[in-house]
């Protein structure tokens, strides 16, 4: 029987790196400002004389909308110099300005303009949220946690608000808060993807692979793309499911799995206790191009097929897999004392021998009775 205990060699893997973006005021949708005008611009425009600074937001909202960023700035920035005081287009001169720098990523520009635009239209959720934008940009995570509680308070029905302080709250590891955020906005939404991906990654970090599958699972239904597949892959053996990640991975063609997909499959197999692909590896050694470089130089990868076949009863392919280790980790003790196993098996046993006594050699409390 083999020593070697893996200890966590496959860290679950979060989904933040899918999950950051999908929703919140860098978004094309939270960016692209409501415009919430007074009562006497509302009434101006519906009497069909629509003044020159309305149609200029327009264009700035159009440039913005097609990613200009730096004409949308330029725009909103001399609209700001001939109408930043009025009452009625000032603060959204300010507040297209401060998006389109927040979106040129010069959060620390866009602030002064952002404020003013909240404090010249308190009233505005948006205006909070696009601050805090700005706010979370610069790190200053309290005031910008308190600006998106009052967009949440001003728009309780927006889903992108609460979406966008739901992501606030986990970040800050408020579990408890940050839940009914993302369901109220799961809600709101429809089921909406980014409901989804904020959900996932929320159950993710709480420890609760199970509830995370679920998510993952409506996101690769709508997106599937490799990211996706591979987050869920890890939910599922994370949430004792390690069939399920056999299934999703296996339906990639083997030349296409990367490193880490290898690892999830091997760990896999591992729990259900099967052999047979980790022979199928073993039996490859020799052609190191068949498999992605990080598997061809990770030690411990081989020592765990070494491990599943010893315990299949494929004993030349556990000596070809743990002399591949070996080579790659010639001082672990523990790879020498497991191959001394594979060659007692094989009744190689003066080599078995040999092998515990180098092992003996570097690391003496490795071996306690091994004769």
């Amino acid at each position: 029987m083999f020593q070697f205990n893996v200890l966590q060699w496959l860290t679950l893997i979060l989904v933040g790196l899918i999950m950051v973006g999908a929703a919140g005021p860098f978004t094309a949708r939270a960016v692209a400002v409501h415009l919430t005008v007074s009562t006497a611009a509302g009434a101006a425009v519906s009497g069909g004389s629509v003044t020159a600074a309305a149609a200029e937001l327009a264009v700035v909202d159009s440039l913005l909308a097609a990613g200009d960023f730096a004409g949308a700035e330029a725009r909103a920035s001399a609209l700001c110099d001939t109408a930043g005081d009025d009452p009625v287009y000032g603060w959204q001169a300010h507040q297209r300005l401060g998006v389109a720098l927040l979106r040129a990523g010069r959060p620390a520009e866009a602030l002064p303009h952002l404020e003013i635009a909240v404090i010249q239209a308190m009233d505005d959720p948006v205006g909070h949220q696009n601050l805090a934008a700005a706010l979370m940009a610069l790190d200053r995570r309290g005031r910008a946690l308190a600006e998106l509680q009052e967009a949440a308070a001003l728009a309780p029905a927006n889903a992108a608000i609460r979406l966008d302080l739901g992501q606030a709250l986990l970040r800050f590891r408020f579990f408890a808060e940050a839940l009914p955020e993302l369901l109220a906005a799961d809600r709101l939404c429809g089921e909406c993807l980014q409901a989804a991906r904020a959900l996932a990654t929320y159950h993710l970090e709480a420890g609760s692979a199970a509830e995370a599958v679920h998510y993952l699972e409506r996101v690769m239904a709508a997106q599937p793309a490799r990211e996706v597949r591979l987050a869920l892959a890890s939910a599922q053996l994370a949430a004792e499911r390690p069939q399920a990640t056999v299934q999703l991975l296996t339906a990639l063609p083997e030349d296409e799995l990367t490193a880490t997909e290898y690892r999830l499959l091997l760990r896999a197999d591992r729990v259900l206790g099967r052999s047979e692909r980790a022979r199928s590896w073993a039996q490859r050694t020799g052609a190191p191009d068949t498999f992605p470089r990080e598997i061809t130089t990770d030690a411990l990868f081989w020592a765990v097929v070494a491990e599943l076949c010893q315990l299949g009863g494929f004993r030349p392919e556990a000596l070809r897999a743990i002399d591949t280790a070996i080579a790659l980790a010639p001082d672990n003790a523990v790879y020498r004392v497991n191959r001394a196993a594979v060659l007692q098996q094989l009744g190689r046993l003066d080599e078995a021998a040999r092998e515990i006594e180098r092992a003996r050699a570097i690391d003496p409390d490795v071996v306690t009775d091994s004769r």
